[in-house]
């Protein structure tokens, strides 16, 4: 695997930098598994971190729909309760609207109930006070009135 790589890298810079292409010598054995362990190190803390990214995506994926169906609950339930008061305010208005005819209603009754009342008080006044009149003996100036 080293070896492989090494010959990849060096095909890379040889045309990168414009050489001609010669042929690439082997690693030593030492240089082989230095880099061969070098590149499972390096795979193995890319796995890893891929892992770390992958697993943290997915957390905060879950995280976000969590937070999404709470929102959306919520809203939900925000709609019920406003329908559920609008439907209360409609009726607590109409009761309303009726209640004030009603009171409309009675101070007109009211009004006439004084009235009747004004009309027969002022008429029993105005009987007491002819009784009173009658019953109170008249000076000797005034002529008595006429026994019925």
């Amino acid at each position: 695997m080293a070896q492989s790589g090494h010959r990849i890298e060096m095909n890379l810079k040889m045309r990168f930098f414009g050489y001609r292409k010669e042929h690439i010598r082997p690693l030593n054995d030492t240089k082989a598994i230095e880099m061969g362990a070098n590149f499972l190190s390096e795979a193995i803390i890319f796995s890893v971190a891929g892992g770390v990214i992958l697993f943290e995506n997915q957390r905060s994926r879950n995280a976000a729909r969590d937070r999404k169906t709470l929102v959306d609950e919520s809203l939900a339930r925000l709609e019920t309760d406003n329908e559920a008061l609008q439907g209360a305010l409609t009726h607590h208005t109409a009761l309303n609207t009726r209640l004030e005819s009603e009171v409309a209603d009675l101070r007109q009754d009211m009004t006439l109930i004084r009235e009747v009342l004004d009309r027969h008080l002022s008429h029993e006044i105005e009987n007491l006070h002819h009784d009173i009149a009658q019953r109170v003996p008249r000076s000797r100036s005034e002529p008595s009135p006429p026994v019925e």
